[in-house]
C-alpha cells in the first residue's frame, strides 16, 4: 500500500483498530494496546499484577515522508486519568515492519495528562514509514500506570518562532556611539 499524505489527523474513537492502525504484542503476554470509543491505551497490569516488562507496539498507517523535511508528531491525552504518570515509558519510533524490527527511535513520549505531547524528527531517505508507540515499561515502573492517547497528528514542522525574514551577512557590526 502507498503511504498516506501528511498532514494527517486522527481521533481514536473506535473499539477496533481501523484506518491502517494496528498493534503487536511482542512478548505474547496478556497485556497489549487496546481500543475504546474514547482512546487507545496500553498497560502492564494494575496494582502490580504484571510480572513481565511491556513490549507492546501501536503502529500508525504508512505515511509518505520526505528526507530533509522535519516532521512533528502530536498526541493528546485524556485528563483526570490516575494511571498516566511519569513512570510510563513509551518510545516513539519510525520504520516499516509490522513487528517493530528495524525501527529507529525518535525519543521518549512525554506524559502530559489532559494535554498534548509533541516530538520532532526527520527520516534519512524518502519513503513510506509507520510511526510506532513502543510501550517498554517495567513492572517496577508500572504499578498503577499506563498510557492513554485520544488523538494523533503528524505534519511538517514549520518551526515557528521569530525567524527574521532577512539574515545579515557576517561579520556584522552596529555602531552604538553617539555623535
Amino acid at each position: 500500500p502507498q503511504g498516506v499524505a501528511v498532514p494527517y489527523d486522527y481521533t481514536f474513537s473506535s473499539t477496533t483498530f481501523d484506518e491502517g492502525w494496528s498493534k503487536y504484542n511482542a512478548n505474547g503476554d496478556s497485556y497489549e494496546w487496546s481500543a475504546t470509543s474514547n482512546y487507545v491505551y496500553s498497560y502492564l497490569g494494575y496494582y502490580g499484577y504484571g510480572t513481565e516488562s511491556s513490549d507492546d507496539y501501536l503502529f500508525s498507517p504508512l505515511f509518505s515522508l520526505e528526507a530533509g523535511t522535519n516532521y512533528v508528531i502530536t498526541v493528546n491525552m485524556p485528563d483526570n486519568n490516575p494511571y498516566m504518570n511519569e513512570q510510563t515509558n513509551v518510545d516513539v519510533m519510525f520504520g516499516t515492519s509490522n513487528d517493530g524490527s528495524g525501527y529507529t527511535s525518535i525519543g521518549k513520549l512525554e506524559i502530559n495528562p489532559g494535554g498534548s505531547s509533541s516530538i520532532s524528527f526527520s527520516v534519512p531517505q524518502s519513503g513510506d514509514y509507520k510511526i510506532a508507540f513502543h510501550d517498554i515499561s517495567t513492572p517496577e515502573q508500572y504499578d498503577m500506570s499506563g498510557i492513554y492517547l485520544t488523538s494523533f497528528s503528524i505534519a511538517p514542522d514549520e518551526g515557528g518562532g521569530d525567524t527574521p525574514a532577512e539574515v545579515a551577512e557576517m561579520p556584522y557590526s552596529i555602531d552604538f556611539s553617539t555623535t
